[in-house]
């Protein structure tokens, strides 16, 4: 079932790890996974774990952490494609940044157009984000450069 969310231990599960194994996988203690599995509350987990889990069990983070994405964030029509989606994933720009060894206002800067990420920079936030280049920047470079 596509839309049929689930929980951190069930996912595990179904891909035959074990807490320890996953726990491997994403940096962290058995017992850690374990706390994860009993939370009832996924916004105690931080961002950037949560990516991971979602990236190590092959899951989408709307399934695995019972968030609808689809929801539209973006309240400035300027926003940039990175911006909508850094906010749907209900992530900070410090969290962001933390992830890519930036400042916040190296994030900010790219969500404004003041500069462009690099292009390794780029892929980095697409394997954050999983997406691929094009459907992260495409559109809103090209404008830019038009304008310019």
């Amino acid at each position: 079932m596509a839309g049929r969310k689930i929980s951190i231990k069930s996912a595990r599960k179904s891909m035959g790890l074990s807490a320890r194994k996953l726990g491997n996988i994403i940096g962290c203690t058995e017992e850690t996974i374990y706390k994860y599995e009993r939370m009832h509350n996924p916004d105690l987990i931080k961002e950037s774990v949560k990516l991971d889990l979602c990236n190590a069990l092959n899951v989408s983070y709307e399934k695995l952490f019972h968030v609808n994405l689809n929801i539209t964030y973006d309240l400035n029509p300027n926003a940039t494609k990175l911006e909508i989606t850094r906010k749907k994933a209900r992530m900070s720009r410090t969290e962001l940044a933390n992830m890519l060894g930036v400042t916040r206002q190296t994030i900010y800067n790219f969500e404004n157009k003041k500069c462009a990420p690099s292009m390794p920079m780029a892929i980095k936030i697409c394997k954050i984000f999983n997406c691929t280049l094009d459907e992260l920047f495409w559109n809103d470079w090209e404008n830019t450069e038009k304008e310019t």
